[in-house]
């Protein structure tokens, strides 16, 4: 597992020592100038080529989510608890999602290994609820390359906080729930770095070429 995201949204040339066949190395190498860390260029930092990545991501092969499945993506380990579980049910009642699909399928993460049980009883506790609406449940944790594929393609996903789930929702054309990425403001967004209205303005551009 790498940090997909991160090396997309900052260009980040280490992308070049994995694997050829990765999204993060197809991607960085046809692009001009990959940064060393996560340094911006002009006023709205460095743009994400949606189009390139899409077309990477076509590539991809992964298991793709049924039709009459919605996607969930949680961003677990140290930001487990960040959005409360019960967020998702009250999305789920909110967009009707309990009786246009049959089930969800649950994709998970872990940035940096920390906080495993937490984000395991975390898990159990949202797939509980979902079943107490009468849907179905299944769980995902595969290669970052194909979760990432599946999420892009899915029918509808609601998004968590982060990178990952900002940048999956951004390419994927379909129903994408944006609530607790928050955009415009994206209060996930560290704001203790340097830069911070550029990276901002990254995460809105995303946002605008979900909607287009």
């Amino acid at each position: 597992m790498y940090n997909l995201a991160d090396i997309i949204r900052f260009k980040q040339k280490r992308a070049l020592s994995l694997p050829s066949s990765s999204i993060a190395y197809r991607y960085i190498s046809q692009i001009e100038k990959p940064l060393l860390g996560r340094q911006f260029i002009g006023k709205r930092g460095p743009p994400v080529d949606f189009n390139l990545l899409s077309t990477i991501i076509a590539d991809v092969k992964a298991e793709p989510v049924p039709k009459d499945y919605f996607s969930i993506h949680l961003r677990l380990g140290d930001l487990t608890g960040r959005v409360p579980f019960e967020s998702y049910i009250n999305l789920i009642k909110q967009h009707e999602l309990d009786s246009k699909y049959k089930g969800a399928t649950i994709f998970w993460g872990i940035h940096n290994g920390k906080g495993v049980k937490k984000s395991t009883e975390y898990i159990d506790n949202l797939t509980r609820a979902i079943k107490r609406l009468g849907l179905k449940v299944s769980i995902r944790s595969d290669e970052v390359d194909k979760d990432l594929k599946s999420l892009a393609e899915s029918p509808c996903l609601i998004l968590s906080v982060g990178g990952f789930s900002w940048l999956a929702g951004s390419l994927n054309p379909h129903h994408v729930i944006w609530d607790h990425q928050a955009p415009p403001r994206f209060p996930w967004a560290d704001r203790s770095r340097p830069n911070t209205h550029r990276r901002l303005n990254q995460l809105r551009l995303g946002y605008n070429y979900q909607k287009e």
